[in-house]
């Protein structure tokens, strides 16, 4: 896992969905996206998506099928542990 990768990722999905104010109209599109920034596999990308899943930094309505910040993620405002989730994706 490429840090800067995992940044970009955070920083777009944080750019789409209006700062975590709503959800993530279309992650397809944003993966395909930041696919084409950082030439990183799609199923990579994926991955990481789902490890902020799993860290509880993203949420997903299974409704309908968007992503969205948890409300613990936008009560800190904080930067991310990047080095924390880099150590947790070598483990998987």
């Amino acid at each position: 896992m490429k840090i800067e990768t995992l940044k970009i990722l955070y920083r777009e999905l944080i750019i789409h969905s209006d700062n975590g104010k709503r959800e993530i109209p279309n992650m397809g599109y944003l993966i395909y996206e930041v696919h084409k920034m950082t030439k990183e596999p799609k199923i990579n990308l994926i991955q990481y998506l789902n490890l902020l899943v799993e860290e509880n930094i993203l949420e997903k309505n299974n409704l309908t099928n968007k992503y969205y910040f948890s409300k613990k993620e936008m009560k800190s405002q904080n930067e991310i542990d990047y080095e924390n989730l880099i150590q947790k994706m070598k483990k998987l």
